[in-house]
């Protein structure tokens, strides 16, 4: 971990720590996504330790002797942060940020659709914890009467992991389909995913784009009238 911190300005994806370990153990044979989890777990014994943090899907390096938080025993995470942004839409997320304005919520005050948004902000680094129950806005620039601010969103989406190429591929060709944006997510997290699952992720990174002011549109189809009058019907078998 101190080694890619010292290449990457002290801030590492969670996503890299979780490619890494395989090298590091070559008697261990799992699943790549399995990797990820691993990766996870090593950091929130680091936390513990006062050896580093989360912060959103990166995990910062902390100065020697800092101090640790959470407790090992008897303990158990309240909320999870989902391995990958975005498996939500940004509508309801959105909504919780602006009730975020207001100061910190605790987790028992959400309904269970606002925990999936709340995980999805996390994912997104643009919330994190004010206590063991409680969260707050990691970015109180994001929010401005009510309304996102398109260039920190920006910022923020590129720092998520796939999040920074997705936003290129749709800047030069805005009617790039869902699937060609999550398939940018899908390497990115070395997943094992379904076609629904891609499709799915960069359906919703289309959307997150247009609230950074990103211009998106629906891939032109072909015009009825022009297919009926080119296509031909031979055979039974092209009716």
């Amino acid at each position: 971990m101190r080694s890619l911190a010292e290449r990457s300005s002290n801030q590492v994806s969670l996503s890299l720590f979780a490619q890494t370990l395989p090298n590091a153990f070559p008697a261990v044979e799992v699943a790549p996504q399995t990797w990820h989890s691993y990766a996870r777990a090593f950091v929130q014994w680091f936390e513990y330790a006062g050896i580093a943090r989360f912060k959103g899907q990166s995990i910062l390096v902390l100065p020697e002797g800092s101090a640790g938080m959470g407790r090992l025993f008897g303990a158990r995470l309240p909320i999870r942060t989902k391995g990958v942004f975005p498996q939500e839409p940004p509508g309801p997320c959105i909504a919780l940020l602006v009730k975020l304005v207001n100061g910190p919520l605790k987790i028992s005050a959400l309904d269970r659709y606002e925990r999936d948004s709340l995980r999805q902000l996390l994912a997104l680094g643009a919330v994190e914890p004010d206590s063991a129950e409680a969260f707050r806005l990691a970015r109180p620039d994001l929010i401005s009467d009510g309304k996102v601010l398109q260039a920190v969103l920006m910022e923020l989406l590129r720092r998520v992991p796939g999040g920074s190429d997705a936003l290129d591929l749709l800047i030069q060709n805005p009617a790039a389909s869902p699937v060609d944006v999550g398939r940018i997510f899908h390497s990115a997290h070395s997943a094992d995913w379904k076609p629904a699952t891609t499709q799915s992720v960069g359906k919703h990174f289309r959307a997150w784009a247009r609230h950074a002011g990103i211009s998106t549109r629906v891939r032109r189809q072909p015009d009825a009238d022009m297919m009926s009058a080119t296509t031909r019907l031979d055979t039974l078998f092209d009716i």
